[in-house]
């Protein structure tokens, strides 16, 4: 359970789903970009909190496997090849706009 008003990153999270755990996070944070929709709540609702934990509980090995599948869908892994590629590609960019920054 992650509840915050500000929290842009939420590396917490993605070590939780790299274990196959479920999180519940608040809306309007980093980490609802990727969560699924049944793990956001309001932040400053109390019920809603309570009530997306024990719908979470009450189902949890699902809830593990979606966690995991959520950890791979979103390429939270930075040894996935995806971050590899993103990180050519940007380095390409840069190159190509500012090639006097880079010294290759």
């Amino acid at each position: 359970v992650q509840p915050a008003f500000r929290d842009p990153i939420g590396f917490v999270v993605v070590e939780a789903l790299s274990a196959q755990t479920p999180v519940l996070a608040s809306r309007g944070v980093g980490t609802s970009d990727y969560l699924p929709a049944e793990w956001i709540a309001d932040p400053a609702n109390k019920n809603e909190w309570v009530a997306k934990t024990q719908k979470i509980l009450s189902n949890l090995e699902q809830n593990a496997r979606l966690a995991e599948t959520t950890f791979e869908k979103e390429h939270l892994n930075i040894e996935d090849p995806y971050f590899r590629q993103a990180a050519g590609k940007l380095q390409l960019a840069l190159k190509s706009r500012w090639p006097h920054l880079t010294n290759h």
